[in-house]
C-alpha cells in the first residue's frame, strides 16, 4: 500500500513465459497489493507461467497491441481495486532509464487538473518505476476518435507558469 492506497503491479505481456517469474520476482512486495498479468495472445506459455506463480491473468484472444494490451491492464486494476498504478521499464538500457526520469522529473511538482499525479520514482535493484494515480476513462486518442468536441485548453499564462515550474 502507498498513502492507504491499494497497489496494483500491472504488466502488459507478449512472449514472455522466460522472463515472467524473474520480473515478478522483482516487484516490491511490501508495497504492492497485486499484480495483474494481460498476455496480448502470446504465442509461448505466458498465461500458463503466470497463472502457476498465483497472478491474476487475462488473456487476449487476439494480440490487440501494446496499448490495448495496457488499458485491459488498466482497467483490471481499477476492477481489483488498485487505484494507483506503476509505469515500468522494459528495457534496462541507459537511455530507457534516463528517459524515464525525465519523464518524472518533467512532470513530477506540476500541478494541473489535467494531469496525472505522479508519487514516486523508485529503483529497486533491476526493476525501475514510478508510481501514479490511476485515472478511470478512456485514453486522449480514443477522445478524439469519438468526436466528443474539441480538447479544452488552459489559459495560455497558465500554461506558461506550468512549463517553467
Amino acid at each position: 500500500m502507498i498513502n492507504g492506497q491499494k497497489v496494483c503491479v500491472v504488466m502488459p505481456a507478449y512472449n514472455a513465459a522466460g522472463t515472467l517469474q524473474r520480473t515478478v520476482a522483482e516487484v516490491p512486495r511490501d508495497v504492492v497489493d497485486d499484480i495483474i498479468v494481460v498476455d496480448d495472445a502470446s504465442h509461448d506459455q505466458t498465461t500458463n507461467v503466470a497463472k502457476g506463480l498465483g497472478l491474476h491473468t487475462i488473456r487476449h484472444p487476439k494480440n490487440r497491441g501494446y496499448g490495448g494490451n495496457q488499458k485491459t491492464c488498466y482497467a483490471a486494476a481499477l476492477r481489483r481495486g488498485g487505484p494507483v498504478a506503476l509505469k515500468t521499464l522494459h528495457r534496462l538500457d541507459p537511455p530507457s532509464i534516463l528517459r524515464l526520469k525525465q519523464e518524472f522529473r518533467t512532470i513530477a511538482h506540476v500541478a494541473h487538473p489535467n494531469l496525472v499525479t505522479l508519487h514516486e520514482l523508485v529503483s529497486e535493484g533491476e526493476l525501475w518505476f514510478f508510481t501514479m494515480d490511476l485515472l478511470d476513462g478512456v485514453s486522449f486518442l480514443d477522445w478524439v476518435r469519438q468526436g466528443v468536441g474539441p480538447v479544452p485548453t488552459p489559459d495560455l499564462a497558465d500554461t506558461v507558469d506550468v512549463a517553467n515550474y
